[in-house]
């Protein structure tokens, strides 16, 4: 058997056996899913402004893989959504023109954009862990231009589409311990920006919200997989032309 075949069938043996059960996994995110519940069993609504519903919980487990990506069956995330009847439809990135500035709650972050509200977002959860104060806002104003995206469990993150400014996909890195991903959206009354309204910093507002994203989870391989699996199966060939002279 020649190199080629060796390293074919041996890799093709590899990619059967040591696959993930599941690759990929798709979710409706309702525009009320509130990203504060969690890790709850109700939604919380701090200021009674309306709670909405429980954010969509991603099981890590059936996700191997040290990274994530996003997008939908067409490549991209699917689906609009508002937050009142009265307001324009956007996308998985937001409606821009507006500022979301809310407030961390329990253990989940709030989070910052200049000029985006109504995004997909997402938050890492260990779920063992209860009561562990939330880590520090993220501010997402220019995240969109990067390609990797490292969130701490508990932080608050913009997923958006999916894809940085250059339309490439972003991979979005699994924190040590991480049981589960939350997928939502960030609300509070006037998004947390309404000058001289403290109301406005913490969540709330979702039940005036309309539409929903479809979203598509995919876990990608550790970097170097494949190019170790090579390396060792091309050392065996090797080996083994040597053993026959």
């Amino acid at each position: 058997m020649n190199l080629i075949r060796v390293v074919g069938a041996a890799m093709a043996a590899t990619a059967v056996c040591c696959a993930p059960s599941a690759l990929a996994q798709t979710f409706v995110v309702d525009a009320r899913s509130n990203i504060f519940g969690a890790g709850h069993e109700t939604p919380p609504n701090p200021l009674g402004t309306g709670a909405g519903v429980l954010p969509v919980r991603v099981a890590l487990e059936a996700l191997a893989g040290p990274a994530l990506e996003f997008g939908g069956p067409s490549g991209g995330v699917l689906g609009q959504v508002r937050s009142h009847p009265l307001a324009a439809w956007n996308g998985p990135d937001g409606r821009s023109g507006r500022t979301t500035d809310v407030w961390s709650l329990g253990s989940v972050s709030g989070i910052v954009h200049e000029n985006r509200v109504m995004f997909l977002a997402g938050v890492f959860l260990d779920e063992g862990l209860e009561g562990v104060p939330a880590p520090v806002r993220l501010d997402v104003t220019t995240l969109s231009e990067a390609a990797v995206l490292s969130p701490v469990l508990g932080q608050t993150f913009f997923v958006g589409d999916g894809r940085d400014d250059a339309g490439d996909v972003q991979r979005f890195d699994v924190p040590a311990h991480a049981t589960a991903l939350y997928l939502g959206f960030v609300d509070a009354y006037w998004f947390g920006s309404a000058p001289g309204d403290s109301r406005g910093a913490l969540p709330g507002s979702y039940d005036d919200n309309e539409g929903a994203l479809t979203v598509g989870v995919t876990s990608v391989p550790a970097p170097g997989g494949v190019a170790l699996a090579l390396g060792a199966l091309t050392g065996l060939a090797r080996r083994r032309r040597a053993a026959r002279g």
